[in-house]
């Protein structure tokens, strides 16, 4: 059977939110427990709606979930707070990210955007401290490209970057979380 997951795959790819959340809603409908979806759906509402970061919350906390669908939810929900402006709960979000995940990518990106903010804001260092040495080991991995993809995130509607941290996390989803999902609906 075809993975129906690819066309929300695909959207979310090509940064086409609104699309995606409703391809989401739409596999959600067959199968609630579509953790491709539910994620894909939480990340996309995330970059509509500044705001609405409670599913991505719910998924980042949830033991129902795989633990990389979790830790990309935490990473989701980590730049949704930075981008409105909670550092503080953003640090601690990608702290989680990058204690839980077994993903390169994830886990270069979290440990990125946690040196970012504290490039800003050196008084959330205490935040992190306890995971500063591998932060500062894994800096020597940051490609230009990564250091360029963890900036602060701007508007979703008129930044050309939203699509990096977006095609990584389909290169994720579909080398590491779909063969372990298996193809089914």
């Amino acid at each position: 059977a075809e993975d129906v997951s690819v066309l929300a795959v695909d959207l979310f790819a090509e940064t086409n939110f609104e699309a995606c959340r409703t391809e989401c809603a739409r596999l959600l409908d067959g199968n609630p427990a579509n953790e491709t979806a539910l994620l894909l759906k939480a990340s996309s509402e995330a970059r509509l709606e500044k705001n609405n970061t409670g599913n991505l919350k719910h998924l980042a906390d949830s033991s129902a979930i795989s633990p990389e669908t979790r830790a990309t939810a935490q990473y989701e929900l980590a730049r949704a707070y930075w981008r409105d402006g909670k550092t503080k709960d953003a640090i601690r979000e990608f702290r989680k990210t990058f204690l839980s995940t077994n993903q390169g990518n994830l886990f270069l990106r979290a440990g990125c955007s946690i040196s970012i903010i504290l490039e800003k804001y050196p008084s959330l260092a205490p935040e992190v401290s306890d995971i500063a040495p591998q932060i500062d080991t894994a800096s020597q991995l940051w490609t230009d490209a990564i250091h360029s993809e963890c900036g602060l995130p701007r508007d979703v509607k008129t930044d050309p970057l939203t699509g990096k941290p977006a095609q990584w996390m389909i290169t994720l989803y579909r080398s590491q979380i779909s063969p372990a999902l298996g193809r089914r609906c």
